[in-house]
């Protein structure tokens, strides 16, 4: 008994023909810089193509005390507040955290410590009062931790110290190679939900900058 060929095959094969006809017909349409640009995106990793920026933080309304509200508005404790300290923090222009203290005792060759996310600012002030020849930078994006922080560094009179209202990503992406001495971070946002894990602070992504 002679076996009748699947009449599936020979739908699979018709079909096959007539895509490799259509794919034929649109290879030889496309320029050479097409085929590059086509080949080019294909290769790229899926998650590099849809990558966009994400906050690790979430601005929450706290309570402002007269003392914050002071120092984020008197002209005594400007010299501590770096940019805006209302809103979203602007970072434009700052690409060198060691020319803030060109003018200071200190002098922009001294030690300098970032700490992101300083809170309150209770142990940032009293760490840089404890090492007064090394200057300190805090990065904070809460209006009463920022105005608190820069009422406490006004009232003790330190001359090391200043604060940056903003995303401290950000601001890092705009430094210098080998421009910290040291970074500190004391307790991120954990971000326990499966589905804001990346929002965390403390990820690969974010310390391969």
């Amino acid at each position: 008994m002679i076996p009748h060929p699947d009449i599936n095959d020979n739908i699979d094969s018709t079909s096959n023909t007539d895509e490799q006809k259509v794919l034929s017909t649109n290879t030889e349409s496309l320029t050479h810089t097409d085929i590059e640009a086509r080949i080019s995106n294909e290769s790229e990793p899926e998650e590099s193509k849809h990558l966009r920026i994400v906050n690790t933080f979430m601005k929450r309304r706290t309570h402002m005390n007269k003392n914050a509200e002071l120092a984020l508005t008197a002209p005594e404790f400007s010299e501590y507040l770096v940019n805006n300290s209302f809103g979203d923090g602007d970072l434009d222009g700052i690409d060198n955290l060691r020319t803030l203290f060109a003018d200071s005792p200190n002098g922009s060759e001294a030690p300098l410590t970032l700490e992101i996310g300083f809170g309150l600012g209770d142990s940032f002030i009293e760490m840089a009062a404890a090492e007064p020849s090394r200057n300190f930078v805090g990065v904070e994006v809460h209006e009463p931790g920022i105005g608190k922080c820069a009422y406490m560094a006004g009232t003790q009179a330190l001359t090391n110290v200043k604060i940056i209202n903003g995303d401290a990503i950000q601001l890092l992406k705009q430094l210098p190679e080998n421009h910290i001495d040291r970074i500190q971070l004391y307790f991120p946002d954990p971000w326990q939900k499966k589905r804001h894990h990346k929002r965390r602070f403390v990820s690969l992504n974010v310390w391969r900058l």
